[in-house]
């Protein structure tokens, strides 16, 4: 069947179960508001007929938005839609044009896999997209609300939630929190961050917002993994990259290790000896 360009009551309009874009920020949703009140509707809304009425397939965000202009009718384009996966497919590939929320696209890949039955290899198929892709959005949903709501609000970004939501104590996951959202944070700050409250936590040390404190300037200025060779901790722009086989490499440091202990054995026996010369120094 052809598609069919319509213009019909608002009223009519049925929005999708199935929706990509449920937060939208308020600037940009109130931008489209006002165009649409000034030139109006200029994109058709994306639909399938359900009986005498026409369900979204794309373009909730502007249905919600023409409602909001206080315009009675739409501008839409009928498509033939065969199956309910067809529809999810549709719905999928016409709103991943505009960038969706994480969270948003966690919950429409939560409602869609009850029409897999949960086969979320079938749903990647359909969808033309990885397995782990789902995966990884879907696990966004048992994230700790407050971090949900942070990536819901744009403040953080991915890498950033991950290790944030690892952190299982509520007041200092609020702490972090809080730091990523006001002052922005880095994945490898966050990383430390979580490290060192696991730390903490299994060695049964407190964890006061002093040391919350602590812990980000120090993870601001130093990488998380020590020096290989000393085991001092490598500050921010000072570390290196070495380059080699496996065993020449190994050797090296052993040699460096052998090299620093001859070093602190030396320093240890002159520290040793200072007290005696100074005995055997004749009193005047």
């Amino acid at each position: 069947m052809p598609e069919e360009f319509l213009e019909v009551p608002i009223d009519d309009l049925i929005p999708s179960d199935y929706q990509l874009h449920i937060h939208v920020p308020e600037e940009e949703f109130d931008r489209l508001v006002q165009s649409i009140k000034d030139v109006g509707q200029q994109e058709r809304i994306v639909c399938k007929r359900v009986g005498n009425k026409f369900k979204i397939l794309s373009g909730n965000t502007r249905y919600v938005a023409l409602k909001a202009a206080g315009v009675k009718t739409a501008k839409i384009v009928v498509v033939d839609v065969e199956s309910p996966e067809e529809e999810i497919k549709r719905i999928y590939h016409a709103n991943v044009r505009v960038k969706i929320n994480p969270i948003d696209e966690a919950r429409f890949f939560q409602q869609a896999l009850k029409l897999y039955m949960g086969n979320i290899d079938k749903m990647a198929d359909d969808l033309g997209i990885r397995r782990n892709y789902i995966r990884e959005r879907l696990a966004l949903l048992e994230y700790p609300k407050d971090v949900q709501e942070a990536v819901l609000r744009d403040e953080i970004p991915l890498s950033v939630a991950k290790w944030l939501a690892k952190i299982d104590h509520d007041a200092a996951r609020a702490n972090y929190l809080n730091a990523a959202c006001l002052g922005g944070m880095t994945e490898a700050v966050a990383r430390r961050c979580y490290e060192e409250y696991r730390y903490r936590k299994e060695s049964g040390m407190p964890i006061t917002p002093q040391v919350i404190e602590e812990v980000l300037q120090e993870a601001e200025q130093y990488l998380i993994t020590p020096c290989d060779i000393c085991g001092c901790k490598i500050k921010i722009g000072e570390e290196g990259h070495l380059w080699g086989h496996k065993e020449c490499l190994n050797v090296a440091k052993e040699l460096v290790h052998q090299k620093l202990a001859e070093m602190a054995e030396k320093e240890q026996q002159q520290q040793q000896q200072q007290p005696q010369q100074q005995q055997q120094q004749p009193t005047q």
